[in-house]
């Protein structure tokens, strides 16, 4: 099975592609902008991707009848029409993509943090490969996935535990937490999903925020995770980032 996505390696091809950007950025002013191919081509095809996607055929056809009615003696404003819906749905499926491989990839590295750290190499779990991101809001959309969701199953679970222990089984479904344990359902769940659901050495939100420099600060430099650390000093840091992420949505979400 294909290993879990690799963010450390994603994350430092990311930190390249800015470099090259900056210095190629005086040469693509002096060059100018490439005209986009798309608006060149004299007939628009449908994305040779979704060839099989009966879906996406049928909804293709309804653009078009849609572009002719809207348009019904422009070719031009018809093609565009399309080229415009064609782009929103790549967006669309390239975001969700991502949003699942967030999914799989907290699902695998709770499988590394759990069972796969008593099994040969060969017998290891993983969930099916996703590609990796292509731009930094994909990108923040897989983080986000591999965060929130995992994150929500550890508020509920440590909630309801509160509850439990506070109200007894007939009274839990009564019972109403008050803000200070909410808190720290968030506290504690922010800390579990950092740990259990990333990999030590994954670059954290305080990596990016050191990238940077106006938003640079003591805080950050320390938390950000480092490849050549060790994987408890890493899982150290990420559960103190974690917590602090878990305190913000309470604030955030509950109020002071």
């Amino acid at each position: 099975m294909a290993e879990q996505f690799d963010w450390s390696t994603w994350w430092e091809k990311e930190k390249q592609k800015k470099t090259d950007f900056q210095l190629d950025k005086e040469e693509q002013d002096i060059v100018g902008t490439e005209e986009d191919a798309s608006t060149e081509d004299f007939f628009y095809t449908p994305d040779i991707e979704q060839e099989n996607n009966k879906q996406y055929k049928t909804a293709y056809e309804l653009q078009i009848k849609k572009a002719q009615r809207l348009h019904p003696e422009d070719f031009d404003k018809q093609k565009e029409y399309l080229n415009k819906w064609e782009t929103n749905q790549k967006i669309q499926r390239q975001y969700a993509e991502q949003i699942v491989g967030g999914v799989y990839d907290a699902v695998d590295s709770a499988l590394s943090f759990t069972v796969n750290r008593f099994l040969p190499e060969d017998y290891k779990l993983h969930m099916p490969e996703i590609k990796p991101p292509e731009t930094m809001g994909q990108a923040f959309a897989r983080g986000g996935a591999q965060f929130m969701i995992p994150y929500a199953g550890w508020y509920k679970a440590l909630s309801t535990s509160y509850k439990l222990l506070k109200g007894g089984k007939k009274g839990a479904d009564t019972f109403k937490a008050g803000w200070k344990a909410d808190f720290g359902a968030s506290i504690g769940a922010g800390a579990i999903t950092d740990v259990v659901h990333f990999k030590p050495e994954d670059p954290t939100l305080s990596n990016l925020i050191q990238q940077y420099p106006q938003l640079k600060n003591p805080i950050t430099n320390f938390l950000q995770t480092n490849p050549d650390d060790p994987a408890s000093i890493n899982q150290f840091k990420r559960a103190v980032e974690g917590a602090g992420l878990g305190s913000l949505f309470t604030t955030i979400f509950k109020g002071s």
